[in-house]
Order: structure tokens, then sequence, then C-alpha cells
């Protein structure tokens, strides 16, 4: 086996070699010039999105209307929207156009202004319509916990290296309008409602940096302030993800505008629309 091996391991090198001798023999001189070049690829970083598809479905009783109030229990975790980076991102992210403002609007256009209840959680209210025919139903008290967390290197201050949490949110900052302001939150939540671990969060930034050593850090890094050397420097790499969901055992909580007495669909669709600077 070994010899065969071998065998085949000659006559492929002996193609490889007659491929890079593949032009015509001339006489006496070589005809034009040996061609050495390639491409130098300059990747196209931009965030990618993925909306929670398991919230449509759910069933219920006029019975447990109580008060003109419906009790929805969600059984299982769901996530809610889901954000990353395609690529990491060495430069400044100031005027890269990823630094992204999110506004979450009702069916009817209102536009839906997150309660933040604490660093890693919020409620939303989105209204209800009537599938059939359109008409206002109410509104639906909606649950999340959510985080962002970035994957950084700087080449020049290894003690910085990490995976960590971010602060955001602030007015033109990272994740306006899905995060706490100036709050840091929690990696593990970032990873759970996202579907990208550590490790890949990781293996992004060491493609710009090979053989970085850097691992999950307790701290957060700063991008609620835009003029904090995070945004500006240019040798800084970067990997960011962001996540949200309603988790197990959740309750939604429907507020009827009236009594509802037969058979209805409802929904409540959230339409979630992202600007850049």
């Amino acid at each position: 086996m070994k010899k065969t091996l071998l065998a085949l391991a000659v006559v492929a090198s002996a193609v490889v070699s007659g491929s890079a001798l593949a032009s015509d023999w001339t006489d006496n001189q070589p005809a034009g010039d040996i061609p050495i070049g390639g491409t130098i690829d300059a990747p196209v970083v931009h965030w990618q999105w993925k909306t929670g598809d398991g919230l449509s479905s759910f069933a219920n009783s006029t019975a447990q209307i109580s008060g003109n109030v419906l009790n929805i229990t969600v059984a299982d975790d769901q996530p809610f929207l889901a954000g990353r980076f395609n690529e990491a991102y060495k430069g400044s992210l100031i005027g890269a156009s990823l630094i992204p403002k999110v506004v979450m609007t009702s069916y009817d256009g209102t536009e839906i202004t997150p309660e933040f209840t604490s660093a890693t959680n919020m409620n939303i209210t989105v209204k209800v319509k009537n599938s059939a025919d359109g008409s206002n139903l109410g509104t639906l008290s909606v649950p999340l916990t959510f985080s962002a967390a970035v994957a950084a290197i700087y080449p020049n201050s290894s003690d910085d290296n990490g995976v960590a949490s971010i602060t955001g949110g602030g007015t033109g900052a990272m994740l306006e309008g899905l995060v706490k302001p100036g709050q840091m939150s929690d990696v593990n939540i970032a990873t759970k409602w996202s579907g990208i671990p550590v490790t890949e969060m990781i293996s992004y930034v060491q493609k710009i940096y090979p053989g970085v050593n850097i691992q999950q850090d307790g701290g957060y890094y700063n991008f609620n302030d835009l003029n904090h050397g995070n945004y500006v420097k240019s040798d800084h790499a970067f990997y960011f993800v962001y996540g949200s969901g309603i988790p197990a055992n959740s309750t939604l909580v429907m507020h009827l505008d009236g009594d509802v007495s037969s058979h209805t669909e409802w929904v409540a669709p959230v339409t979630v629309t992202v600007s850049y600077s």
C-alpha cells in the first residue's frame, strides 16, 4: 500500500511540474515574459441579520381571556433578532457604514420604543391586528433578553485582546435601539441568540492577525463613545455579534381593545429597519 501511494504522489508531482511549463518551446530565446501575478482581495465587511420564525403559531382560547387580557406562554426559547459581521474588520469604524441604528415598527408604522429593564432585558409593545380584516385588536407586550459582544485584537496592546460584551446604544453609537445605552451585557446571551460561539468569533479576527491567542474576557469594550479609540484606531480588528430572544417559559401579554368571543387569527408583525453610519 505504501508503494502505491508513493507512486501516485510521484505522478501527481510530475503533472504539477508539467503544468508549470505549459508554454510552447521557442528557438534560441524565450518567447516573452514569465508571468507572475495574482489578486489581493479587500473583503467588503457588512452586517448580516436573521429574524426569528417560531412566533407565529400560538393557540389560545377565549376562556383564557380575563379582563381583556390574554397571557400567552412561550414554552421554548425563541430567537427574535440576531446580527453579526460577515467578516472581521480592521480599521476605523467612523464613516465605514458599520455602525447600525435599528428602528422597530408595528404593522401601521408606529415606532416601537424598547423599555430597557436591565442591561440584558427589555420589553417591547407591538400593535396587534385581526388577520382577516386588518382591524386593530390591541397591543402585545414581548419580553426579550439581549446582548452584544465583540472579538477584538489590539496588535500593540495584547492585554486588551479578548472576547467580551460591549457598551453601546447611545445616540449614533453601535447598535442604537437594540441595547441599553452605556450598559455592559453578557457574552453568553449574545452567543446563545446569535448562534455564533466564542471560538468562531475568535477565528474571524485571527484571519487578520494569525497566531494571536485570545480568549473570553469578563470585562467589556467601550463602543458608547464615538470619540473612543475603539472607533477611530486603524489597526484594531473587530468582529461583532448581537442576539435577542424570548426565553423559555416567558409570557407574552396581550391587551385587547374589546371583547373577542369567536375564532380570531391575529398577527403582531415587527418591522426592523437598519440604517448605518
